[in-house]
């Protein structure tokens, strides 16, 4: 009976221990502003806390992904990438298997995707200067159409399968294509545009110094 019982709790740890839930995202098609297909992509799929305000989220230059881990390694972004990936095909897609006691999260966030465009290193995740991008989340989105699926939040108690799905007009689905469109713009950082005046400033003052 005993060992009975040792066996018993020690299948019952091993299943608290392993404890995770699949979730699927997939969805598309993006466009850019001349409202072509986008082909080619990078994106992340991403978890954010209630001090992210994802309605006027920006990202710029230098910013980076990596999976399982915070924006640029910095938790005070309350963004927490669960999957960075790219596409070539027009469809962001991603599977991942999450367990709420190995992120840093509370298991309450919601969840949203960030699909960029660099305008050199395509394959990079760190965003570049004049990249294009979107960010998305069905809260974004007037009486959130979800083109069937789930509501886009982690599992509050770390078991289960959910299936994110979003597709534009174009692509067959309910999701207006502006919400899917590239029309964001990464520009330099206040402390690069001030050098760069500065460096026109001083650029004026040679040239004019050269005409006296």
């Amino acid at each position: 009976m005993k060992k009975y019982i040792l066996a018993s709790l020690a299948l019952v740890a091993s299943a608290v221990s392993y404890a995770n839930y699949l979730a699927e995202l997939s969805g598309g098609y993006f466009y850019d502003n001349e409202g072509d297909s986008v082909m080619s992509a990078n994106y992340v799929v991403l978890a954010y806390d209630d001090t992210v305000d994802l309605s006027s989220f920006i990202l710029n230059s230098g910013d980076s992904f990596t999976d399982s881990s915070w924006m640029n390694g910095d938790s005070g972004t309350g963004i927490f990438a669960l999957s960075v990936d790219s596409f070539s095909d027009g469809v962001a897609y991603s599977s991942m298997t999450i367990d709420n006691d190995l992120i840093p999260l509370n298991g309450d966030e919601k969840i949203a995707i960030i699909v960029w465009a660099n305008p050199s290193d395509t394959s990079s995740f760190v965003i570049e200067e004049g990249a294009s991008y979107c960010v998305f989340s069905p809260t974004l989105v007037p009486d959130e159409p979800l083109s069937g699926g789930d509501a886009w939040q982690l599992s509050p108690d770390n078991t289960g399968a959910f299936q994110f799905y979003f597709a534009s007009v174009g692509a067959g689905g309910d999701i207006p294509d502006s919400y899917l469109t590239l029309s964001k713009v990464v520009v330099p950082e206040p402390a690069a545009m001030a050098a760069i005046f500065g460096a026109l400033a001083l650029a004026m003052a040679a040239w004019r110094r050269s005409k006296k």
